[in-house]
Formats: C-alpha cells, sequence, structure tokens
C-alpha cells in the first residue's frame, strides 16, 4: 500500500487500516503544528513512497499536506520543486493541486498580490471536490493574504466566510480563522502583549529556528516551544510560523534580540 492510502483515511472510508490512520495523524499533526524536525522527517517520508493512484478523494489531503508543509516552515521553493514538480509530477490531479496551493505558496514567497490573485480564482467558486475544511483554510490563507496588501475591509470579508465555511469543523483551521476575524474587528492583542518569552521565541522563528531548536537555544522542552508557537499565532491572529517571522521583522524583535 502506498503513504497516500493511509493519508486518506478518513471515517468515510473504514477499509484503511488503522496504521494508515495513525500514520496519517503523525505527519499532520507534525506539519501543521509546526514541530520542525518531526515535520521534516514525515515531508521526507512523503517523497520517498509512491502517491495514490489519482482519484478524486485523495487530492484534498495532498493539498493539505501542501499547507501543512508551509506551516511547518518548509520553503516554498522547496515544496514547488520537490512536491509539485517532482512527486506530483506524473500524476493526473497534480496540476489541480497546484492551482490550490498557489495562494499560498505566494504569500510565503512574499507576494501577497499575486496570492490574492491565485486564491480567489480557486475560490470563485471553489471545486466541489475539495474537501470543505479545505475551502475554509484557503479561505483563511486568502484573508491573510488580502491584509498583507492593506485591503482590510476584504480581509475581513474572507476571515469571517472562513468562519461561516468551518462551523461545522471545529478544531485548529476554525481556531485560526476566528483568531483572525478577532484581530481584523480590532480586538486582538496588541503586540506589546506578547509575554516577553513569546517575544524571545518570536525573534528566533525569524531566524528560522526550528522547534526542536528553539528548545535547546531557550532550556525548554520541545513540547513548551510548541504552545509558545500556538500561543504566538492565537493571540496575534496569524496563521504560520511563516507569518510569525514576517511579524517579528516588521515589529524590529530582531533588533531587540541583537
Amino acid at each position: 500500500r502506498t503513504l497516500m492510502a493511509g493519508l486518506a483515511c478518513d471515517p468515510e472510508h473504514p477499509d484503511e487500516d488503522d496504521h494508515h490512520g495513525d500514520l496519517r495523524s503523525a505527519l499532520t499533526a507534525a506539519l501543521l503544528d509546526g514541530h520542525g524536525d518531526e515535520a521534516r522527517r514525515l515531508f521526507e517520508q512523503v517523497l520517498l513512497t509512491d502517491p495514490a493512484p489519482d482519484s478524486s478523494w485523495t487530492t484534498w489531503h495532498l493539498i493539505d499536506i501542501g499547507l501543512a508543509a508551509l506551516a511547518a516552515g518548509i520553503p516554498a521553493a522547496e515544496l514547488r520543486s520537490r512536491y509539485l514538480d517532482g512527486w506530483l509530477a506524473a500524476q493526473v490531479v497534480g496540476p489541480f493541486v497546484a492551482r490550490h496551493l498557489e495562494g499560498p505558496l505566494r504569500l510565503a514567497d512574499g507576494d501577497p498580490a499575486g496570492a490574492v490573485a491565485a486564491l480567489r480564482e480557486v475560490l470563485s467558486p471553489p471545486d466541489p471536490s475539495v474537501f470543505v475544511p479545505i475551502v475554509g483554510s484557503l479561505q483563511t490563507q486568502l484573508a491573510a493574504a488580502l491584509l498583507a496588501t492593506g485591503e482590510r475591509p476584504a480581509a475581513l470579508e474572507a476571515a469571517r466566510a472562513a468562519v461561516t465555511t468551518l462551523s461545522r469543523w471545529p478544531g485548529w483551521r476554525r481556531d485560526r480563522a476566528e483568531a483572525l476575524v478577532r484581530r481584523l474587528e480590532g480586538s486582538t492583542r496588541a503586540d506589546g502583549e506578547l509575554t516577553a518569552r513569546e517575544r524571545e521565541v518570536a525573534s528566533l522563528i525569524a531566524e528560522g529556528l526550528t522547534n526542536g531548536q528553539l528548545a535547546e537555544r531557550l532550556y525548554i522542552s520541545p513540547k513548551t516551544a510548541a504552545v509558545h508557537v500556538s500561543n504566538i499565532l492565537t493571540k496575534l491572529g496569524l496563521s504560520s510560523r511563516v507569518e510569525i517571522a514576517a511579524w517579528a521583522v516588521r515589529h524590529g524583535l530582531l533588533r531587540e534580540a541583537g
């Protein structure tokens, strides 16, 4: 069996064995929670396996792996070259996955205007084959891109749309969308309300440190480092380590650290 057969395991496909379900959970947890060292190991594991045969119901998992990899700090250029242009190159669904990841990739590359255009293209309207939580994640990405271009009212509209889309899907996706809504509505904590340790963590993320490296630098456990990262994301209404790094640079945290 391929890795993607395991990644595709969900309650609607009970034939998939528990091992593959556990593997999918481990992969998404590490990537989405920003556990850098484990995320890197699992990302490499994905690239060493064969994708599943093309089918519409596995496509959303392929998109989600890309979103998760970006959230965990895998560079956009690497995701393009090794995942989209390499691992998925021979797959019929490859171009479809690439179109849905183009916006997040552009946002990670520092091109929010390009991200807005690419995300609007796949969200107007979203393809019915894309799993609803993925649509919500892409809407949150659109909101972040619009905010980065200075289009605050449009960003708030997109963030609220994400919350509505995710109304039946509680969890980290909806939490991040709701945090962004709060930020855009003006109720999110100011940057000065991060604790001193959270500001230090943000500055180290901007230097490119993984959670494991944060733990070593600050003499804390990797789990504690992950909690700090999660708290920063929630307080600032951000959705990825890339956005934390950009925020830290804008607010002079690297100068503080220096």
